[in-house]
């Protein structure tokens, strides 16, 4: 049986946070998988201005942007 247990990460355009999931992902006959944990990571407003407004932002300006999100 092929088992991969994977990370997903994701935010929406709703701006209400950072979505992580952890999960199994396994072939038995059909793909299926098994969500291990997950959690939602809030944003301050800080960061709910930043990234509502990143569409107005120059290329260097998101480039910054993107930098400072990943850390």
């Amino acid at each position: 049986m092929q088992i991969y247990n994977t990370i997903g990460i994701m935010s929406g355009t709703s701006l209400d946070g950072l979505d992580i999931v952890y999960v199994k992902i396994y072939f038995d006959n059909v793909w299926k998988h098994d969500i291990l944990s997950a959690k939602t990571y809030s944003y301050n407003k800080k960061w709910r201005i930043k990234l509502a407004n990143a569409k107005e932002l120059s290329a260097l300006e998101l480039i910054n942007l993107n930098s400072d999100y990943g850390i």
